[in-house]
């Protein structure tokens, strides 16, 4: 098994380092760096091997595992457990097969792609929870899901966030705004059905003459959720209809 592993580490695709935590071998670590970018590579995983993400506060992740055996019985443990803070332990979602599906094989009954959202900064550490007995080649992905764009209520009088679902089930999360001086303005829970866009005013919970970040976390997979900040001002001084003067899409962190 151990020369089995040594092997696997050479065939890595591009942009993972998967490095041994351990003489065993046990654990991999995905190092995400500055640019918080993970992508995939193919090692031989068992049950109760586990691959350690670090990890931004208040950002959200996405990691999948794709067997190459369509008999696999691969899956994550949906707790993820700080392995700089011991106590600090996340509830992952389960979503390998909510759209968009991992592609190949799936095992664990959709524990096969988690996702979730990092509070703390921290290495967590995903452990496997089935593996067939041996050991399987799967091929892991992780990515950041926050999305991130600006909004300007100095020179729009209406600005909306609108959010887009393009899975096939409702993704939740929280949009964050803060100023321009980092300083958190507002922070609001949201849920969007699948299939479907739901718009947030945000000029409301700001209020006039201020502009900074939007900022939005949730639990879907990559891609699942976009967004843009759409601009709207009055079509005359003492009318009563608004019209869209701009729309910006929001933009996903680097993977």
């Amino acid at each position: 098994m151990g020369n089995r592993r040594l092997t696997a580490f050479f065939f890595l695709l591009l942009g993972w380092s998967f490095v041994p935590a351990t003489a065993t071998a046990a654990d991999y670590l995905a190092s995400i760096g500055d640019t918080v970018s993970v992508s995939g590579g193919v090692v031989m995983v068992e049950a109760g091997d586990g691959f350690l993400l670090d990890t931004h506060h208040d950002r959200s992740y996405s990691c999948e595992g794709v067997p190459s055996d369509s008999q696999s019985e691969f899956g994550f443990n949906t707790e993820l457990v700080g392995t700089i803070d011991n106590s600090n332990t996340i509830t992952a979602v389960p979503n390998a097969d909510m759209a968009p599906h991992v592609t190949g094989p799936l095992g664990g009954g959709g524990t096969a792609r988690l996702s979730f959202v990092a509070v703390n900064p921290d290495r967590y550490r995903l452990s496997v929870a089935t593996a067939r007995t041996g050991g399987e080649d799967v091929a892991v992905r992780c990515f950041e899901t926050t999305l991130f764009g600006g909004f300007n209520t100095y020179l729009n009088q209406y600005n909306y966030l609108e959010l887009v679902n393009y899975s096939d089930r409702p993704i939740s999360g929280a949009f964050v705004l803060t100023d321009n001086d980092h300083k958190e303005r507002a922070r609001l829970p949201f849920s969007v059905p699948g299939g479907s866009r739901v718009d947030f005013d945000l000029h409301g919970r700001v209020g006039r003459d201020l502009y900074g970040l939007v900022k939005v976390i949730h639990n879907g997979p990559v891609r699942a959720l976009g967004g843009s900040v759409a601009f709207y001002s009055k079509r005359a001084p003492e009318s009563t209809d608004i019209v869209l003067r701009g729309r910006f899409r929001l933009r996903s962190a680097l993977n």
